[in-house]
């Protein structure tokens, strides 16, 4: 009861919000990510008081149908001593996903856009991230916030500390130091596309 998540299902995002009564969920529309050597830049913001979500995929809002938006509930990924999970389910964390994760900001009571993470370069048009120092500096991430960046790879401890300054930090379930590998959206190395 109380779980709010995003992840890909079938090449596409899918959202889910568990309640007691009506659980919205499955593809937010019909837009497939099917490049798995693109880096994708997520915002994902739900104010449930207001039964509203948004979705911003590299810079571009996308278009949302209205029937996943989350009811009026207190989700437990803004309580406290509530399971989190990243790159799997809080429920089920033998089932992790099969990619790389980078720069998590999770902000708890702040509604933040797009914008606040990342912006359109002007010599290519292309979305960019913005330095985690910057958002630092500009985010209030809240009681229950925590931005997680999995640089520290000194320990699989050390993989899932948490540097908002909340010390919310990940246990990381199934994860090898080897995991933390230099490759980012900023230190990018080229792939071959196997698609």
């Amino acid at each position: 009861d109380g779980i709010a998540a995003i992840y890909f299902n079938n090449c596409k995002i899918d959202t889910y919000f568990d309640t007691p009564g009506n659980d919205p969920y499955g593809s937010v529309n019909s837009r497939e990510y099917r490049d798995p050597t693109q880096w994708y830049h997520i915002v994902w913001r739900v104010d449930a008081n207001n039964t509203t979500q948004r979705i911003w995929v590299n810079g571009d809002e996308e278009s949302l149908s209205s029937s996943l938006n989350p009811p009026n509930y207190s989700y437990n990924m803004n309580a406290s001593g509530q399971p989190n999970a990243i790159g799997t389910a809080a429920w089920n964390t033998n089932n992790s996903a099969d990619m790389y994760i980078t720069e998590v900001h999770h902000i708890d009571g702040t509604l933040y856009d797009a914008n606040h993470f990342g912006f359109y370069e002007s010599s290519t048009g292309n979305w960019v991230p913005k330095s985690s120092e910057v958002i630092k500096a500009n985010t209030t991430y809240g009681t229950n916030g925590f931005y997680v960046d999995f640089s520290d790879n000194t320990s699989t401890t050390t993989i899932g500390y948490d540097y908002s300054g909340n010390a919310n930090n990940f246990s990381p379930h199934d994860v090898q130091v080897s995991d933390s590998v230099p490759d980012s959206p900023t230190n990018d190395f080229c792939l071959f596309n196997p698609s």
